[in-house]
């Protein structure tokens, strides 16, 4: 009898797991993952990967696509964009007496050294 099999878990009233059983190798179990290779083989193709990982930097990542990259201007203007939505256009402002009519003329004048 298999050490850990089902018969030496029933001693054992107090393990809650005993109805589970216990798997235990013998020459007919099967890997599911057989189809893979062996586990040497799988365990090869890991530490390739994990070396291959390491080498890696952020602008391989954004070359592929993996990641993506935000720059602080885009991020700002995603933020203004928002902003300037909520905000009244410049006739409703003139409108509302807000801002003076000629409020255009005064920013931008013929000569800069009158502009407000």
């Amino acid at each position: 009898q298999h050490v850990g099999s089902e018969s030496a878990n029933a001693d054992s009233s107090a393990d809650d797991t005993s109805h589970l059983g216990v798997f235990v190798y013998d020459d007919r179990s099967v890997c599911i993952r057989h189809s893979e290779g062996s586990f040497a083989q799988r365990r090869e193709r890991l530490d390739q990967r994990l070396q291959r990982s390491l080498t890696i930097t952020k602008m391989d990542l954004l070359q592929q696509n993996i990641i993506q990259g935000v720059n602080v201007i885009r991020r700002g203007m995603h933020t203004l964009e928002g902003l300037m939505k909520n905000r009244p256009s410049l006739q409703e402002l003139i409108a509302r007496q807000r801002l003076p009519s000629d409020y255009l003329d005064r920013a931008f004048p013929d000569d800069p050294a009158k502009s407000v």
